[in-house]
């Protein structure tokens, strides 16, 4: 009895041993884990900061008039003979060559060798393998029927079935415009210009049969003359004959432009009605009459005038 006594007294005594090796062990661990908490890291070292003021150049300070402080920042020495800080200077310019001057003069003939042409310049050979173009603004060469560039040429050619007699119109093949007469004046296409698709014509109103006539001989020098001789021959005998009249007329309508006037509203009043003839009446002044009378005037003037001239020229 006094055994088992004993031993469950060393049985509990071993308990309260384990029991107190458990608890210390616990307080140990605690603890450090409190000092693992609670120990600060330690720092990295700090870098050497290269934007810091330090490095920033001194500025000159302002004194309180105004005026920057420059003793203590510029440096020292003297730069009355420093050289002015600036571009550099451009190279001269070379001087010109002097060299013969090329006599355009013998080109003005065209009697150089050509090497191309177009319609508004010709280009010719130079010397010393130069070139020398004539351009102008009005065409100088023209297409022939070949299709090459040729130089302009007024020329007159003799047109239509007879043209071999000297009998026909006339034409200038070598020439921009292409001109080309009918061989009567009363031709309605008296004068023709074409270029490309565009035509242009001219004509005579009133004009008379006219032919055309040119100076064929082969020793004469006007065979690029052409005229139409008495063109308004047959107007000459009716302008001399009219024109009076017209001014007989017009003289006499101005003279009696009042009775002129109350005759013509007295007619249209008959024929129209009173009411119509008035409102025709209040338009129908003797004064408008008297105009009318000093036109006709005028129109039998210029009929004489044209006529007599037609006489003096032909």
């Amino acid at each position: 009895m006094v055994g088992r006594v004993l031993r469950g007294v060393e049985f509990r005594g071993l308990m309260s041993r384990r029991v107190a090796s458990s608890a210390v062990l616990s307080v140990l661990l605690t603890t450090v884990l409190v000092v693992s908490t609670v120990t600060p890291a330690t720092a990295a070292p700090e870098e050497e900061d290269t934007n810091s003021s330090s490095s920033i150049p001194s500025v000159p300070t302002m004194d309180a008039g105004g005026d920057p402080d420059t003793e203590s920042s510029a440096p020292a020495g003297s730069f009355k003979d420093a050289p002015p800080v600036g571009l550099p200077e451009a190279p001269p310019a070379p001087e010109p060559v002097q060299g013969a001057q090329t006599d355009l003069s013998e080109f003005a003939d065209g009697s150089q060798p050509v090497v191309d042409r177009d319609e508004f310049s010709t280009t010719y050979e130079g010397p010393d393998d130069s070139l020398v173009s004539a351009v102008s603004p009005t065409p100088l060469n023209v297409k022939d029927d070949s299709g090459g560039w040729v130089p302009i040429e007024t020329d007159l050619s003799t047109t239509g079935p007879w043209s071999w007699l000297g009998q026909g119109g006339a034409e200038v093949q070598k020439h921009p415009l292409k001109p080309e007469f009918a061989e009567y004046a009363d031709d309605a296409n008296l004068l023709t210009m074409t270029r490309g698709d565009d035509a242009l014509t001219f004509g005579l109103d009133g004009a008379a049969h006219s032919v055309l006539e040119r100076d064929l001989a082969p020793w004469s020098e006007e065979k690029n003359h052409l005229e139409y001789k008495n063109v308004f021959e047959n107007v000459v005998l009716p302008n001399l004959i009219i024109g009076p009249i017209a001014i007989i007329v017009g003289a006499l309508v101005f003279h009696f432009r009042q009775k002129i006037r109350d005759h013509t509203v007295n007619s249209e009043k008959a024929a129209l009605g009173d009411r119509a003839g008035d409102r025709l009446g209040q338009l129908q002044t003797p004064f408008w009459v008297g105009v009318a009378g000093i036109g006709g005037v005028v129109v039998g003037l210029v009929m004489i005038v044209g006529g007599l001239s037609i006489l003096v020229t032909t």
